[in-house]
């Protein structure tokens, strides 16, 4: 079983906000099933497709500081983008394992082997604009938070 298999049998019992990060146009190999042994492995586009809103926006930085403001604001970001799917577009499920389910069900639909479906395309380009669009007020929050961090451990 390989790495993306495993991540989606443990989705339908755990609840996961899958994200791949894989560079574009990158490919895997696998070995064709024939009569005989000697057949050539293929070339495939990796399953799932790349997630390339998120890989772009998290690779974007070239400052170690500036990146772990954008690190900490995607994850606030993207927790409160899915908790926003989960109270409006599936509300109707009514315990974890539907929420579980259905969230899977969200982000797996319309998806084939050249691209995300159009909810996880989405769900990202979203996350992608709202940290990009970071508030003034947001950025001097983790400025401070750093700078304030810094003159306790005594780091400069």
């Amino acid at each position: 079983m390989g790495k993306s298999r495993l991540v989606d049998q443990f989705s339908t019992k755990h609840f996961l906000i899958p994200i791949n990060l894989r560079n574009r146009d990158t490919y895997g190999m696998y070995k064709c099933v024939t009569f005989t042994p000697l057949a050539p492995p293929h070339l495939f586009p990796g399953f799932p497709p790349p997630d390339h809103a998120i890989r772009n926006l998290l690779t974007s930085s070239t400052e170690e500081k500036e990146e772990k403001t954008l690190m900490q604001h995607f994850l606030v970001v993207l927790f409160e983008k899915t908790q926003r799917i989960l109270e409006n577009e599936l509300k109707e499920a009514n315990n974890r394992s539907e929420r579980i389910t259905r969230f899977r069900e969200y982000m797996k639909d319309g998806m084939d082997i050249e691209s995300v479906g159009p909810n996880r395309q989405k769900f990202y380009d979203g996350i992608a604009e709202e940290v990009l669009a970071v508030s003034p007020v947001y950025l001097l929050t983790f400025v401070i938070l750093c700078f304030t961090e810094e003159r306790e451990t005594g780091q400069e």
